[in-house]
């Protein structure tokens, strides 16, 4: 029994000063930092910010791929606005509308009417999205354009994580730059 009991507590120490070692070690300051940005269902796609480059990833099934843009090398990064965010809300709102007023309809007419619950329960689960859609708020494409050309970051389709992204990448980009011109 005792035997046992001093197994125990040597484990117990090797456990504790495992777990004192790993915490005292000095952590690696990441290489990249995720920006803000959506991943749609088949392939994620994501904005990372690098010490002198953006890098959009796109992940599919079949691989992956990777597109750098160098801080100095940007001439423009375009946001612009949408008109799916439009379509959307009209698309939602005329799904959500019509079994909720063909719900609410037989509600009146047939308080007891088991087939009415299917169709208020997909009324409100479209009033959800719809809702959803509308906080999210307006819908934009982001590209940046360098001396390579124009392309598109597909991550970013909200106007919110524009505006976000482009308050962190735009100081980096005006001190990359001008590091470039005083070396040159």
């Amino acid at each position: 029994m005792t035997l046992i009991l001093v197994f125990f507590l040597l484990f117990i120490l090797v456990v504790l000063f495992l777990l004192l070692t790993v915490n005292m070690a000095p952590r690696k300051s990441r290489r990249y930092r995720r920006l803000p940005g959506v991943s749609q269902w088949i392939s994620v796609r994501t904005l990372w910010c690098g010490r002198d480059h953006l890098m959009a990833v796109d992940t599919t099934v079949a691989g992956e791929s990777y597109r750098r843009f160098y801080f100095k090398d940007i001439q423009a990064v375009i946001v612009r606005r949408t008109m799916s965010f439009s379509r959307r809300t009209l698309l939602l709102g005329l799904f959500f509308f019509f079994p909720a007023l063909f719900g609410i309809l037989g509600l009146i007419q047939d308080e007891n009417n088991l087939f009415l619950l299917p169709v208020l329960l997909t009324a409100g689960l479209l009033g959800v999205a719809l809702l959803r859609h509308l906080w999210l708020g307006p819908t934009c494409a982001m590209h940046i354009q360098t001396t390579a050309g124009r392309e598109l970051v597909p991550s970013v389709l909200r106007m919110c994580h524009a505006r976000r992204i482009m308050d962190e990448i735009a100081p980096v980009i005006q001190a990359a730059q001008a590091d470039g011109e005083e070396t040159a």
